[in-house]
C-alpha cells in the first residue's frame, strides 16, 4: 500500500485482490464494539474482539456482515495471558475482493450459509408492503449490472400518522 496519507491508502485497497497471508485469517464483522474494537466470527464461528487501526477510521467503513483479514499473531497464546482482543484488521474487503475470494481456496463455505442466514429481506424492514397490479413488471430482470442495494439498518423508519376527520370538523 502507499504511504501518501488516506487517499493513497483507500486507492491501493481498491488495487487488486487481497489474499490471506501467513497470520491472516478471513473473518465476519459481527458486532461494532465502540471506538476501535469490532466483534469478528471466523469460518469455525469462534467470536472474537480485533482492533481497527487509526488509519483507517475515516477512510474506510466496517459494518455488520462486512468481511475483513485480520492480522493475528498467536490467538491461543493471547487468550491465555487474558487479552480480549486477539488481533488486528489489516485489510477491508469490498464486494469486487469478496467475488475474488469466493473462487479461491480461502473463502470458507461456511460463510456463504451464515451470511443468507443474517441477512434480513428488504420487505421486512420496515418499508411499505409493495402493492402490484401488474405481474410481468416483477418478472422483469433489471439488474443492469450493479449490485444490490441493500437497506440501511442504522435508519430510524418515519412514523406515519393518522389524521382524524372528526376533530378537523369539530374544531370547524
Amino acid at each position: 500500500m502507499s504511504s501518501k496519507g488516506r487517499k493513497g491508502l483507500k486507492q491501493g485497497s481498491l488495487v487488486g485482490c487481497p489474499e490471506p497471508q501467513p497470520g491472516q485469517t478471513l473473518m465476519r464483522v459481527v458486532a461494532l464494539r465502540g471506538s476501535n474494537l469490532i466483534e469478528v466470527e471466523d469460518s469455525d464461528a469462534q467470536k472474537t474482539l480485533c482492533m481497527l487501526p487509526a488509519r483507517f477510521h475515516k477512510s474506510m467503513w466496517i459494518k455488520r456482515g462486512n468481511f475483513v483479514i485480520v492480522d493475528e499473531g498467536d490467538r491461543e497464546k493471547v487468550r491465555e495471558a487474558g487479552s480480549k482482543v486477539t488481533g488486528t484488521v489489516a485489510q477491508v474487503l469490498y464486494d469486487e475482493h469478496i467475488k475474488e475470494l469466493r473462487k479461491t481456496s480461502f473463502w470458507a463455505p461456511s460463510f456463504d450459509v451464515t451470511e443468507k442466514a443474517t441477512k434480513v429481506p428488504v420487505e421486512e424492514i420496515g418499508s411499505k408492503p409493495k402493492l402490484t397490479a401488474n405481474v410481468e413488471e416483477e418478472e422483469e430482470d433489471d439488474d443492469d449490472g450493479l449490485p444490490p442495494l441493500e437497506a440501511n439498518p442504522n435508519r430510524r423508519h418515519a412514523m406515519s400518522f393518522v389524521e382524524n376527520s372528526e376533530t378537523e370538523s369539530d374544531e370547524e
